[in-house]
Formats: C-alpha cells, structure tokens, sequence
C-alpha cells in the first residue's frame, strides 16, 4: 500500500519532468530494426543457446528491438546481451552505465558491452553529452539498476539522451531497492 512519507517540491518538479520526458519520447524514434530481422535474431538465439527462452523473454527482445520509444524499462538481466548484440549489428553505439562502478563492470561483463560502460554519474558530467551537437551514429544505453538512480540524476540522464538523440533502455528488479538518496 501506500505510505505517507515527505517529500520536496524539487523532488516532485524532478519526478514530473522525468514522467513528461518518457511520454515525449513515446514513439520519437524508428524501431531499432526491421520486423523480419527481430524474427531472424530470435531463431539464431534460440538456435545456439544451450537454454530454452521463456515467451516473455523473447516477447521482451521484439518488444525493446520494434519500439519507437525512447525510454524503454526492462525487468531482468537474461535479453541484455542479445538487445546489444542486435543493436550494435544494426551500427548503434550501445553504451553500458549503472549507478555503481561494481554494477558497470558487472554489467559491461554480461552485456558485453567492453569499455562503453561507465557509471551514471559520470556519464551525465561527461562533456560528451552537455553539448547540443547529436551524433550521427545512432545510440543505445544500457542503465542497469536503474531503480538506485537518484530522481534528479535520472532527470539529467534523461535530458542528455534528448540531446543525444539516445534510445535508453532502464534495467532492473521487482526485488531491487530503491535509492536512498534524497531526490534533491
């Protein structure tokens, strides 16, 4: 159930500019590929894996690979690599981040993501996305954990993937915890 808690109006003002940015990035971007290669993706998966995808994880694949959404949300660990792997087949720049150092390397690890993978904070702070200049190479990123974002950090991601022109696919857990620090 609900609880009642405090709050700031800077919280509030962050968490409704982040709900105002995934609804402006509804169906803002072409899907990642085309249906028929979601459909050859997924035999060559299922071809050479030595275990068999649930339906939902392969209903998750074409779900993130066929929406125009920017902001997309993911609940597991198990399509990450094969979202990368498609993505950076079809000349995205897939970049791997977490709000730790220990959950980017993990991250970069599962996703084989190689050295794109960084935590969120930095990322954000990084001169490459604080200028108003898009890459002509398209882009995905990655964010695992995304549930231990702090609100206003997410705000900042989310308006650095505008500029960029990003696709950004937040990973987590139902059993995750949430962040502890204050959405200030």
């Amino acid at each position: 159930g609900q609880k009642i808690g405090w709050t700031s109006m800077d919280a509030i003002r962050f968490e409704r500019s982040i709900i105002e940015r995934e609804e402006q990035g509804r169906v803002s971007s072409a899907s990642i590929v085309l249906d028929s290669e979601v459909r050859e993706a997924i035999a060559s998966i299922e071809a050479s894996s030595q275990y068999s995808w649930t339906d939902g994880q392969l209903n998750s694949l074409h779900g993130i690979l066929l929406c125009g959404n920017r902001f997309q949300a993911l609940q597991g660990y198990t399509v990450l690599r094969a979202v990368a792997q498609i993505a950076k087949n079809d000349g995205y720049t897939v970049r791997g981040m977490a709000p730790t150092h220990a959950a980017a390397l993990q991250l970069a690890d599962g996703a084989e993501l190689e050295s794109a993978t960084t935590t969120v904070k930095a990322h954000v702070q990084s001169e490459l996305y604080t200028s108003k200049v898009r890459s002509r190479i398209p882009e995905m990123w990655i964010v695992d954990e995304a549930s231990l974002i702090p609100t206003k950090e997410l705000d900042k991601l989310m308006k650095s993937a505008e500029k960029a022109d990003a696709r950004v696919l937040l990973v987590g857990d139902l059993q995750q915890l949430g962040s502890i620090e204050a959405g200030d």
